[in-house]
């Protein structure tokens, strides 16, 4: 599942995910992100760090995860390890990035 407001950078994201052999879902404007996670149970969710954070408490209790997806933050902001770990995110993407860059994420 793709969580990105911008519609161009969900689209290529969900072209890279294309290539990856996995199906993409872009939650689309105005649908719920708690509603459309809990339908789709997706293996992996790709969600813009501004998103993320304010619907942490779906992903995230205290330091425990409430799901198995594979959970991959993206930000044009530079982020550390630490802030990553921090944040409770398996990995980290800084935009813009490419395939290779995300395929790591994806398959780990």
């Amino acid at each position: 599942m793709i969580v990105e407001s911008d519609e161009i950078a969900a689209n290529a994201v969900a072209a890279m995910i294309y290539e990856l052999n996995c199906e993409p879902h872009i939650l689309q404007t105005g649908q719920s992100l708690a509603v459309v996670f809990i339908e789709l149970e997706p293996d992996l969710v790709i969600i813009y760090r501004k998103l993320f954070l304010k619907n942490r408490q779906l992903f995230i209790e205290g330091n425990e995860r409430l799901s198995d997806s594979r959970l991959i933050v993206t930000s044009s902001a530079y982020l550390d390890k630490e802030r990553i770990n921090e944040l409770g995110a398996d990995y980290f993407l800084q935009k813009p990035f490419t395939l290779s860059e995300l395929k790591p994420g994806v398959s780990s």
